[in-house]
């Protein structure tokens, strides 16, 4: 569920997980952006700094597990928050300029 709905949203790159329970989504094709509110997205931790606030979605930066171009997601969750989640993702990275 997660990794199809991962690989629709533009620029993300995300290797299929193989029996873990979480993805490593790669987010570098934001660095350089920056959100409505003005705040920049320069690596992964601005990434997740800006979805939290921005949409309520925490994610944990890949610099903590050697993938610093990435955000690790949880999909040790239910199907409805998943969904939420992504939908709010989603709408976070169309509204970076």
């Amino acid at each position: 569920l997660m990794y199809r709905q991962l690989l629709d949203i533009p620029g993300f790159k995300c290797p299929k997980p193989d029996g873990a329970f979480y993805m490593l989504p790669d987010v570098s094709m934001y660095f350089g952006m920056s959100t409505p509110s003005g705040a920049e997205i320069s690596n992964a931790n601005d990434f997740c700094i800006a979805l939290l606030r921005e949409e309520g979605v925490a994610l944990v930066p890949g610099e903590a597990f050697g993938a610093n171009k990435c955000v690790r997601l949880s999909y040790a969750a239910s199907e409805d928050l998943i969904n939420e989640s992504l939908r709010r993702l989603t709408r976070f990275v169309a509204s970076l300029k």
